[in-house]
């Protein structure tokens, strides 16, 4: 029997990095904010990342098409690297997103 390599093809996915100050906001999206010990976190819904329970400030989300991923900072930093055209989307509150392409 004998394997033969493959490479994982690339692909690209939208992040945001969890803080304080995008915490409520972010757990809008994906679950709640809770507290336990005086660390607030986002208990997050199941049905919409089904693999993690929690997420804490320094946590990565990504979006690709309709799907959200929780990612711990190790977990991302092994894993994805910057874009070479990277694309970042502003929400304003309570107007339409506009998008800022940086090259």
């Amino acid at each position: 029997m004998e394997f033969t390599m493959f490479t994982r093809k690339p692909f690209s996915v939208s992040a945001i990095q969890i803080t304080d100050e995008n915490l409520d906001d972010i757990a809008s999206l994906i679950g709640e904010v809770k507290e336990k010990d005086g660390v607030r976190f986002i208990a997050l819904d199941k049905r919409i990342i089904p693999n993690i329970h929690r997420a804490f400030v320094g946590w990565w989300i990504t979006k690709m098409g309709d799907n959200l991923r929780c990612y711990s900072p190790k977990v991302f930093e092994d894993q994805f690297e910057p874009s070479a055209e990277t694309e970042m989307t502003v929400y304003p509150l309570k107007e339409e997103a506009s998008v800022l392409t940086i090259n």
